[in-house]
């Protein structure tokens, strides 16, 4: 898991945070979950994940992080109600859908920072009014870097426990069915497939 991981290390890195941060996560995919473990072990002051997949949710909120489920939740009001405000210092979008967009500004406070990670498949409409009232900071951030790697192992080495409720391991003879199931949005975070061995997931 050292690849999604030094992923997130490098979008904080990239981005404005700092220790005691409110932060926002769109995407509670395999780099967005990256993304809050290393927040909280940055120390952020509070990590909320916003996802519409019900699986990944409740594995969010296992793992001790704030959730909000946009597709019956207002997101604002839900953010207030974990945090006591409507917006937050950064907002990291994992995402990559254009539906995001609007929600990721509105709840970007004023001069806070969003942080594009997730990689969109053809370019998409931005409010670039609403960047210049509200005077955003946006960063862009593309895989990582070599010195991201040992930050990264050593996450993993803190966190072997809750890195296994991410990942699900697969027999390769079932790779079809394991890729339609990502694309139909299935339980699953991150999928691997172990050579090698039996396992009755796929």
């Amino acid at each position: 898991y050292a690849e999604p991981l030094a992923v997130g290390v490098h979008a904080i890195h990239r981005s404005t945070y700092k220790p005691g941060d409110r932060t926002v996560i769109f995407g509670a995919g395999p780099i967005g979950m990256s993304v809050a473990l290393c927040l909280r072990e940055f120390g952020a002051s509070s990590v909320v994940l916003i996802e519409g997949n019900p699986y990944r949710l409740s594995v969010a909120q296992d793992l001790g992080f704030g959730t909000i489920d946009p597709t019956k939740e207002s997101i604002p009001d839900k953010l207030t109600q974990l945090t006591g405000r409507g917006d937050a210092d950064i907002v990291f979008d994992c995402a990559a859908h254009p539906s995001v967009q609007k929600d990721i500004l509105g709840i970007t406070r004023i001069r806070g920072t969003m942080v594009v990670v997730g990689s969109y498949k053809k370019s998409e409409e931005v409010d670039l009014l609403k960047i210049e009232f509200k005077e955003l900071t946006v960063v862009g951030t593309r895989v990582y870097r070599r010195e991201d790697f040992p930050i990264a192992v050593r996450i993993i080495q803190r966190n072997q426990k809750t890195l296994e409720r991410l990942i699900t391991p697969f027999n390769p003879d079932g790779a079809s069915k394991v890729f339609a199931d990502l694309r139909g949005g299935t339980n699953v975070i991150k999928a691997t497939f172990a050579f090698g061995e039996t396992f009755n997931h796929a």
